[in-house]
């Protein structure tokens, strides 16, 4: 953990965090369904290389802590959307909270390991994305950041909040040539997957594989 730390540690806290993350996701698989011990602890991430949500959180803990980030733990109930039910399903969940700037924001790094590479959905966001797929106590928490900070997303992520800033943000992506990026929908009532692939259809030719998140309503072009 001390040898991740300082090889991930910057003079800019975001970037030391993204770095922490980059290392953990490329170091850890999942946990389906195994009797490995440890899954629950940061020794099952970094040591075995297999860990659930507990195992992902406490590993960034301990090595965010080690590099000089303020992290804690959240535990809370995650709600996603299972495409071969059709249906929300929710569980418990644990992820963490990171201090910048004086305010907390949510970082998930087991949410974060895609099979398709990083996700930066859920990293470095504030309560309005937060609450959308996941309920925790706040009496016993910090108070979150209320609305993303927009200015610290990823290039490739566009927040749109109608049609045409959807169409907009899909022609810039396409125009800069970026093989995958993540549209949020930010506007109330607004956004579906329907809206998202019309436009894609339009502007790309041949097959689109893309993830949709319901409950996020977050479409990735992957």
């Amino acid at each position: 953990a001390r040898s991740i730390a300082d090889a991930c540690r910057t003079s800019d806290p975001l970037e030391t965090a993204k770095n922490i993350q980059s290392v953990i996701c490329s170091r850890v698989r999942y946990a389906y369904m195994t009797n490995r011990s440890n899954v629950d602890n940061a020794i099952g991430a970094l040591l075995n290389g297999t860990a659930d949500c507990d195992g992902y959180a406490d590993a960034f803990y301990l090595v965010g802590g080690l590099a000089g980030l303020e992290v804690r733990y959240q535990q809370g109930i995650s709600s996603s959307y299972d495409h071969e039910a059709n249906k929300i399903v929710t569980g418990s969940h644990m992820w963490n909270l990171l201090k910048l700037d004086g305010s907390w924001r949510v970082v998930d790094v087991c949410w974060a390991d895609g099979e398709d590479g990083i996700r930066y959905t859920w990293f470095n966001i504030g309560k309005d994305r937060a609450s959308r797929s996941r309920t925790w106590q706040e009496d016993l928490s910090v108070p979150l950041l209320e609305t993303t900070d927009l200015s610290t997303r990823p290039e490739t992520e566009y927040s749109v909040t109608n049609y045409e800033t959807l169409e907009a943000a899909i022609k810039e992506a396409v125009e800069k040539t970026q093989s995958s990026f993540t549209i949020i929908f930010d506007g109330n009532n607004y956004g579906s997957r329907k809206d998202a692939f019309d436009v894609l259809s339009s502007l790309y030719t041949g097959e689109i594989f893309y993830y949709w998140d319901e409950c996020t309503r977050a479409l990735t072009m992957i």
